[in-house]
């Protein structure tokens, strides 16, 4: 199995290889025709270091990885994302070392547009060859459920309802005889051994309750003798994500039921660095001076403190100070009538003409770069809510405090989204959890320069559901 894998992964590279030479072929004749020297040694240069370059950053992005059970727009992401990195390693080339190379920038324009549009072809073509001619494993490999469970029933029912799945289910069995229509049933557990010696069976999966340790126990040491391979399907299928691990800490196996992007430290510090160059860049170009105008024009305006702090819940739910300019009157009610928190609306009276101003193009948050810099917000990330408001949401909105998994941001994928402002009706919070949870599950460096962009458009733009 692991041997085909590895055969797998090497004819994905060559095809790619083969693409690479060809796209290189036909950019040096296309530039031949300006009178280019493409006789220079140089080219064997500029070729094998493609070569190398795209293994390296095909393998970052997972670019080699058997997508025949998932979207064809995953792998075009990941496509487009190791061409640009590709480009810029080749910018870097020509820029630094080979700086004699005739047609840089068009070469590398050329390069990687014809790049992008065989590499998208040639992997479409061979994602639907292998789902017309799937293989010996992508339908041969028959396995045996044992447990009749909920949980097990699923696992059958996945499998019927994906037509590229690589598994046939031989059948069930379990003390009871499964209420599900189409499910062959086998015996019981005590019959485990006759069934794997008169039924052809690959792999065996275990899907009984964790209070049957004995019977697990029992059914991988039988399926071990007689050479099948079992796999374990843990009862907390209402739980785990698509994205669930199975790992080994100190030796012991642990499931993680959502891992992120974000558990890996080194992640962790690029995005860490990520915020601290774009707050000092920001800071030096744009805050040192707006910061002051804003603050003047407060204080002339109305009553009361340039800054607004207000505790709001950040990483791991601990509580946090929040900055913000100052946009209501000062003294102002926090609470309505029924003493819930009385969120912002876009006629609110205690909004000032200057905090409406600020509110409308989310100048207000800019002292949250403070935030960012002591540590307790990122740049892009799901926005934190006053106190109230979140003790509120966390009982009535499904999933809300797994936001509190990553730091809280100044913008956030659900800002640039359009869901932000007013949040009375329960499912415009949970449309933000929603995307909050999306960009939690996905993160990567692209996805923060991309909201950053948005964020700036949208401020240029302004935003009608801003309140």
């Amino acid at each position: 199995m692991i041997k085909r894998l590895y055969l797998n992964v090497f004819f994905r590279v060559l095809i790619d290889y083969c693409i690479l030479g060809l796209a290189f072929g036909l950019t040096r004749d296309l530039l031949t025709l300006k009178g280019a020297p493409f006789a220079d040694p140089a080219n064997k240069w500029v070729l094998s270091f493609s070569f190398l370059s795209w293994w390296y950053i095909g393998r970052a992005f997972h670019l080699f990885e058997d997508y025949r059970s998932r979207p064809f727009a995953l792998e075009g992401i990941r496509i487009l994302k190791t061409i640009l990195v590709l480009g810029c390693c080749l910018t870097f080339l020509f820029f630094y070392v080979l700086k004699s190379y005739p047609f840089p920038r068009t070469f590398t324009l050329t390069f990687t547009t014809l790049m992008f549009t065989l590499i998208i072809v040639e992997k479409f073509m061979v994602k639907q060859a292998m789902l017309y001619f799937p293989g010996r494993d992508a339908k041969g490999k028959k396995i045996l459920i044992v447990g009749a469970s909920q949980v097990g029933l699923d696992f059958y029912t996945a499998i019927l309802q994906n037509r590229n799945s690589r598994f046939q289910v031989a059948g069930f069995i379990d003390e009871n005889i499964p209420p599900y229509p189409g499910a062959a049933y086998l015996g019981k557990l005590s019959q485990l051994p006759e069934v794997l010696d008169r039924t052809e069976i690959d792999d065996v999966f275990v899907a009984l309750p964790q209070w049957q340790q004995k019977e697990i126990k029992e059914v991988i040491g039988v399926s071990e003798k007689n050479a099948k391979q079992v796999r374990i399907i843990p009862h907390v299928h209402r739980s785990y994500s698509r994205k669930s691990q199975m790992s080994l800490l100190e030796g012991v196996p642990v499931l993680t039921l959502s891992p992120t992007p974000l558990d890996d430290p080194a992640k962790q510090r690029l995005k860490r660095t990520l915020d601290l160059f774009f707050t000092i860049i920001l800071a030096i170009t744009v805050l040192s001076w707006l910061c002051p105008l804003i603050a003047l024009a407060i204080w002339l305006t109305s009553k009361g403190p340039i800054l607004f702090k207000q505790e709001r819940w950040g990483l791991g739910n601990r509580r946090i100070v929040c900055y913000k300019f100052r946009t209501m009157y000062h003294g102002c009610y926090q609470t309505d009538a029924q003493g819930k928190y009385a969120q912002a609306r876009k006629t609110d009276k205690r909004i000032t003409p200057v905090g409406a101003f600020l509110r409308k193009t989310s100048l207000d948050e800019l002292p949250q770069f403070f935030n960012v810099i002591l540590g307790d917000m990122s740049v892009v990330g799901p926005r934190p809510h006053p106190t109230p408001l979140n003790l509120e949401s966390g009982d009535k909105v499904p999933n809300y405090m797994r936001r509190h998994t990553v730091k809280p941001g100044i913008t956030g994928w659900a800002q640039v989204n359009h869901a932000r402002g007013e949040t009375r009706i329960p499912t415009k919070m949970q449309d933000r959890v929603t995307l909050d949870l999306w960009y939690i599950e996905n993160w990567n460096f692209w996805l923060d320069i991309q909201i950053m962009f948005q964020t700036f458009i949208n401020l240029v733009k302004g935003e009608e559901e801003a309140a």
